[in-house]
């Protein structure tokens, strides 16, 4: 049987009404894990603390979710390019970017030239930092991961 894992104490992010109901779910879990299903259904009653996190209104709850299937199914498209060195890679057609007035916006990746590419290369600044900040609490396993992902990109270059 599994152990409960020990309480670990989490500065930022979700309120802390927010973690402890979290907290709550993974401990009343036979295997002291967190599942969405369980999330949504404690949110489901208007008593809990996670109710309010969710749109329970199903018209605007759908469209919601078919703009992420419109954003799964942009980033489903692939076109092959040829890097310099390395051949052909194939890579998504389109390429997320911030505007200047914070809103996201697809480009396709032959447009990515000059200030697009900077943008793009500010959005990545940033994914990795969200990526340091999301796992930098594991920093050596981080850096491992890191590490392995550059050797194998190396290797599949050569």
């Amino acid at each position: 049987m599994p152990r409960a894992p020990k309480r670990i104490t989490v500065e930022g992010g979700a309120s802390r009404v927010v973690r402890d109901r979290l907290a709550a779910l993974v401990a009343a879990h036979p295997r002291h894990v967190l599942t969405p299903r369980a999330v949504l259904a404690d949110a489901e009653s208007p008593s809990s603390p996670l109710h309010k996190r969710f749109t329970w209104d199903d018209d605007k709850a759908a469209a919601r979710w078919r703009l992420h299937q419109a954003r799964i199914l942009v980033a489903s498209v692939r076109v092959t390019v040829t890097v310099v060195g390395r051949g052909p890679v194939e890579t998504r057609a389109y390429i997320s970017l911030r505007d200047p007035d914070g809103a996201r916006a697809y480009r396709p990746r032959e447009t990515t030239a000059g200030a697009v590419l900077d943008a793009a290369r500010e959005d990545m600044r940033q994914d990795v930092l969200n990526l340091v900040r999301k796992w930098g609490g594991l920093s050596t396993i981080f850096w491992q991961v890191v590490d392995e992902i550059r050797r194998a990109v190396e290797t599949e270059a050569a």
